[in-house]
């Protein structure tokens, strides 16, 4: 039903100083949110005259105005993350940049609604490496106290994780503390149950 909601379905207020009549858009929303409460209606059990906010918050269902502007912002992101070979890449830095006076297309209105620079998206890479990548995180484990504090000397890393899951007491949890240039910075504890 929200098949491309970014390009048919604009929000009620405009973007920067557009005067842009809207009318037909909050039809087309009102419309679509009339299918949703239908829908909530027969997942509820509800009476027909009951508050749709009412029904909405009993089916779980997100009112429909914010599951446009979700969809609106979801498809924004995908749009700034586009890599360089993408033939939307260019239209969409060059759309961020500036928002134009006149014939304002759908890129420019979801670029500056929601004030998104592509160059300033922090793209990560995917879980998947080369074969001959090597982590840059060495683990060490030890059999007693004393070499592990030794280790912890002979150690100048910056970031430091230890972790233990000894079974301590015949009871099993897990703990983990990070250290950042010597100072611990958090520790998280938690128990899983006894043994």
């Amino acid at each position: 039903m929200l098949y491309a909601a970014d390009i048919f379905l604009t929000p009620q207020q405009n973007v920067g100083k557009q005067a842009k009549d809207t009318r037909n858009n909050h039809a087309a929303i009102n419309k679509l949110a009339s299918i949703q409460r239908k829908a909530a209606i027969m997942i509820t059990g509800a009476m027909k005259t009951t508050a749709t906010d009412i029904i909405e918050t009993m089916a779980n269902l997100i009112p429909f105005h914010l599951l446009v502007e979700k969809h609106r912002h979801r498809a924004v992101i995908r749009l700034a993350t586009l890599l360089e070979m993408h033939p939307l890449h260019k239209p969409v830095i060059n759309t961020a940049k500036r928002l134009v006076k006149h014939h304002l297309t759908p890129l420019h209105d979801l670029m500056h609604r929601y004030g998104i620079q592509p160059q300033n998206v922090e793209t990560i890479k995917a879980v998947r490496q080369d074969t001959k990548w090597k982590p840059k995180i060495t683990a060490s484990i030890t059999n007693s106290t004393d070499k592990a504090l030794e280790d912890l000397e002979n150690n100048e890393s910056d970031v430091k994780v230890f972790t233990d899951g000894s079974g301590m007491e015949g009871k099993i949890g897990a703990a983990a503390v990070l250290y950042r240039n010597g100072r611990m910075k958090t520790k998280l504890c938690y128990q899983l149950g006894s043994q």
